[in-house]
């Protein structure tokens, strides 16, 4: 009976050697996509009863790389600016953000992605055609250029919050729910209905010592003119400066595009990391966001308007 298992195991390996794939998957989605959930600013926590407020305006500009494509080598780059404005309230346990934006940006598309392939025969004549082997040339990608974006969208978030540290003065938002929706228009959004989704098999060496390689490329074409992102994101504001309104700001967040256009395996997650540094009424940020796909830095720039303004809570909501 062993030899038996031992002929089903070298079954299935031959099985695996004679059908080795490698699989590319070259992605184009909306110009904010992986890059939607821009910081909104928010009031420290009061320590009281009352609720802090204050409305923000700012700006951002963001540039990185492109969805990577074949052995894992970018194949775009892209770079875009927003102005937004916001609003937001924090209480003693909780605090909410929520704004508009709009956007402008560019997206480019490099010769080698979204390509075809010439096939070129290898092996020496008259060798019969079972033994044949063949290069795949790829060509110029006819989809190549410099693709303009944008728009504009609506954002949220909302935190729970706690006052902890020596001396109270960390505020921990250590639970958010963020949202964005945007709508975007221009070339880039033109482009996108024309690019095939498609699959392109490319066989190298058939039959070669009982192994065929094969390699896949996948175009995955989100077409919706709308991008909505949900993410969950925790955040720890350092208010060692009070006299002077001062804070350092850590912030990290993880979610997802959703809809039927960004669902799937062959989509990904969304990611960043946050530096922001306050002082009185001026803000300034630095963001690294999906490092792993579609790759960018954001700087950001947020002013106060005014002064944060109070209001006191009636003892019975409590």
């Amino acid at each position: 009976m062993k030899y038996l298992y031992y002929l089903c195991f070298l079954g299935a390996a031959m099985a695996g050697l004679s059908s080795c794939q490698t699989i590319y998957n070259y992605r184009l989605g909306a110009g904010l996509h992986a890059h939607d959930l821009v910081y909104q600013p928010k009031p420290f926590a009061p320590k009281d009863s009352s609720v802090t407020s204050a409305w923000h305006v700012g700006g951002i500009y963001t540039i990185g790389d492109g969805y990577k494509g074949a052995i894992g080598t970018t194949n775009n780059g892209y770079n875009f600016g927003l102005l937004q404005v916001s609003r937001a309230h924090s209480w003693k346990y909780a605090s909410v953000s929520y704004g508009a934006f709009g956007f402008l940006g560019k997206y480019t598309i490099k010769k080698s992605s979204f390509a075809e392939y010439d096939t070129v025969r290898t092996s020496p004549l008259p060798s019969p055609p079972e033994w044949a082997t063949y290069d795949y040339i790829r060509k110029p990608s006819e989809y190549a250029g410099a693709y303009y974006f944008h728009g504009w969208g609506l954002r949220g978030s909302a935190h729970l919050n706690a006052i902890i540290g020596k001396g109270r003065k960390t505020n921990w938002r250590y639970l958010g729910v963020e949202w964005s929706h945007s709508q975007e228009y221009g070339s880039l959004y033109d482009i996108r209905q024309q690019i095939p989704q498609k699959t392109i098999y490319r066989y190298n060496q058939p039959y070669k010592f009982n192994q065929r390689a094969t390699y896949v490329d996948n175009w995955i074409i989100a077409r919706s003119r709308g991008l909505t992102t949900l993410a969950l994101s925790s955040e720890m504001v350092f208010n060692n400066y009070p006299q002077h309104e001062g804070a350092v700001i850590l912030k990290a967040t993880w979610g997802k595009a959703i809809g039927a256009d960004y669902n799937g395996s062959q989509w990904f997650d969304v990611s960043s990391i946050m530096l922001g540094i306050q002082a009185n009424e001026h803000l300034v940020s630095l963001t690294v966001g999906n490092v792993t796909q579609k790759a960018g830095i954001q700087f950001a720039y947020n002013y106060r308007l005014g002064s944060y303004t109070n209001k006191k809570k009636r003892a019975s909501s409590y």
